[in-house]
């Protein structure tokens, strides 16, 4: 007995069947910190260029740590008056990807707890136990939580984070086992050390396409993402993580923009000069600006 489908292929001895090809994959590998304004406008960005290259390919992200101020106290470090916290050429930037920067927090955080549970959950995230998603929800929210609403990346911050993104139980669970919580803030920390060490990461945001393409910096505008992202679904460029990968920056994408903005380690202040994404170097590392 044959199906309706097969019966209406009944003459596919005489010609071809053509099935539908399968969409590529891109593995985006996301290395950033909820300190850094510029690695949320990365994000934004990039979340639009996936959501325009979705009929084309499927994008799975990973989130990787990084701690821009490691020495930070746990209960921050107080900035300045509000109306120095923003720069207008970052406010203009998130204006543009939706990214509302408000200055509203009053204190740089300290992220080794935002970090040991995004591993957390990125950990869940890869054996199934949440769904796929999960991780870069609880991020964008975090972002979020503290650059627009100006919610500090404490305890209660986190869960009520956590909350928004649909994964409280999932960090609940962890809250609840301290010897668990404190692994994974270790291994946020260990992580974090590999991002310069084996990938040589010195300034975020940082993303990695595939591991063919490296993309340093946050591009003016998301078509830079969007053409990344092609170059990696189609297999350009070399494969293998241990290689000296090309590094892109905005001044290389179509969208005419001519440089990136990012966040430096060794100077502690956001760039727009660099096209290539090097780190300015600086003798006088200061907190950053929101």
């Amino acid at each position: 007995i044959r199906t309706p489908f097969a019966m209406a292929s009944h003459d596919d001895d005489h010609e071809p069947s053509h099935h539908p090809a399968t969409k590529p994959t891109v593995e985006v590998a996301v290395v950033s910190d909820l300190a850094c304004p510029w690695c949320y406008v990365a994000a934004r960005q990039l979340e639009a260029a996936i959501e325009a290259v979705r009929p084309e390919m499927d994008v799975t992200i990973a989130w990787e740590p990084f701690f821009l101020r490691p020495q930070t106290p746990a209960d921050g470090v107080a900035k300045g008056p509000p109306e120095t916290r923003v720069p207008a050429h970052l406010k203009a930037a998130g204006a543009a990807c939706g990214a509302d920067f408000t200055g509203r927090c009053d204190r740089t955080p300290n992220t080794e707890l935002f970090h040991g549970v995004a591993c957390h959950l990125g950990d869940l995230e890869r054996q199934g136990l949440i769904e796929q998603g999960a991780a870069t929800r609880f991020h964008m929210a975090a972002f979020r939580a503290y650059f627009t609403d100006g919610a500090y990346p404490d305890a209660d911050g986190l869960l009520d984070v956590a909350r928004h993104a649909a994964v409280e139980d999932a960090v609940q669970a962890l809250y609840a086992n301290a010897i668990l919580l404190d692994a994974r803030r270790s291994l946020a920390k260990r992580e974090a050390m590999r991002q310069v060490s084996a990938r040589d990461v010195t300034a975020i945001p940082a993303c990695f396409f595939d591991g063919r393409l490296r993309f340093d910096g946050a591009p003016r505008e998301m078509g830079a993402f969007v053409d990344v992202l092609r170059t990696a679904a189609a297999g350009e460029g070399p494969g293998g993580w241990q290689q000296q990968l090309p590094v892109i920056s905005s001044a290389s994408s179509s969208g005419g923009a001519t440089s990136s903005s990012y966040y430096s380690t060794s100077s502690g202040s956001s760039s727009e000069a660099s096209p290539c994404g090097e780190a300015p170097r600086s003798s006088s590392p200061s907190v950053p600006r929101e």
